[in-house]
């Protein structure tokens, strides 16, 4: 869900950052590519550099494998080696960034043609899996993955209706014809409600993807009206630099709990599942707050900078 939630919003985001400068040649093709490049890669090859290193010291690295991560295509290999080789977390990256290249082509489309093209993938997506989950549903593909997670939740293209949605619902919002301030106060009992229930009576499919998309696009639309008061908390200036530090978050979160996991079974600590789960929590949001400020931060600014200057840029 959190993935979904992702997708949808980053959408959204890229729509309101370029959606119109893309569409007015007011910046080039080439330097909003490379804009986004400079955006993920920094953090995408820290994190991913200590595992690198240590399958060099091994003599296990592979550099095919590792040169497709880092350029952001591992999640079109349809394997747990390349997918969710060096730091898990990062295939969505690579998802994102095939989403900000096809963004270039469907931000020309008109408000009518993306939801068309909306529903066309979404219908191939749900055939998709009433085919797999009816006649292959326990089929496997490289490092024992079962097929359908791979094609439902990591393949980049079927992902793309999320993306889309968030555009979709840009469009919506930029007319100004709709208050959704209410929504925020039943969004989060709905999601609530919605994972109980999918945890309990749906197909595995269908939790990979579509069965939350609803529930999270319901959640972006109940952001996007700034007057209730569970909005305005989390415009706060605690709430905002957290939202920051959330892409460095997300890439250290995993790799640390499974360092606390180790930590905690060889040491004894924690004897209590929920105390581990909010002093992880704590670890997690302070190494995410440091890795933001201290390096995510400066270098996407000098690496801005540096873009900004770069004249041909502009002409391509």
């Amino acid at each position: 869900m959190g993935v979904s939630f992702i997708f949808v919003l980053s959408g959204f985001l890229i729509s309101y950052s370029y959606g119109w400068r893309l569409r007015s040649a007011d910046i080039s093709r080439a330097k909003y590519f490379a804009l986004r490049f400079a955006r993920l890669w920094p953090l995408h090859f820290l994190t991913g550099l200590p595992f690198a290193a240590f399958l060099i010291w091994k003599g296990w690295l592979s550099l095919p494998n590792y040169g497709v991560n880092l350029l952001f295509l591992q999640s079109w290999v349809p394997s747990t080696d390349w997918h969710y080789a060096y730091n898990g977390p990062s295939w969505s990256l690579s998802n994102e960034m095939f989403f900000y290249t096809a963004f270039i082509g469907l931000v020309m489309l008109g408000s009518r043609q993306k939801l068309w093209l909306y529903g066309g993938l979404v219908a191939l997506v749900a055939s998709a899996m009433v085919l797999v989950y009816t006649y292959i549903p326990t089929l496997n593909v490289g490092g024992n993955l079962p097929l359908a997670e791979w094609m439902f939740y990591i393949f980049p293209l079927f992902r793309l209706d999320e993306f889309l949605l968030g555009m979709i619902i840009f469009d919506i919002w930029r007319t100004g014809k709709f208050r959704a301030s209410a929504l925020s106060y039943v969004t989060i009992p709905l999601l609530l409600a919605a994972m109980y229930f999918g945890a309990r009576f749906v197909a595995e499919p269908l939790l990979y993807h579509l069965y939350y998309t609803p529930f999270v696009a319901l959640l972006l639309v109940s952001f996007l009206d700034g007057s209730s008061l569970p909005i305005r908390f989390f415009s706060s200036r605690i709430a905002v630099l957290l939202g920051e530090a959330s892409f460095a978050f997300y890439l250290i979160h995993k790799r640390l709990v499974d360092i606390g996991e180790r930590a905690r079974h060889k040491f004894g600590l924690f004897p209590s599942d929920l105390v581990f789960v909010i002093v992880m929590l704590a670890i997690c949001i302070a190494v995410g707050l440091a890795t933001h400020l201290l390096i995510e931060e400066p270098v996407g600014r000098f690496l801005r900078q540096r873009i900004n200057r770069m004249k041909f840029l502009n002409r391509a």
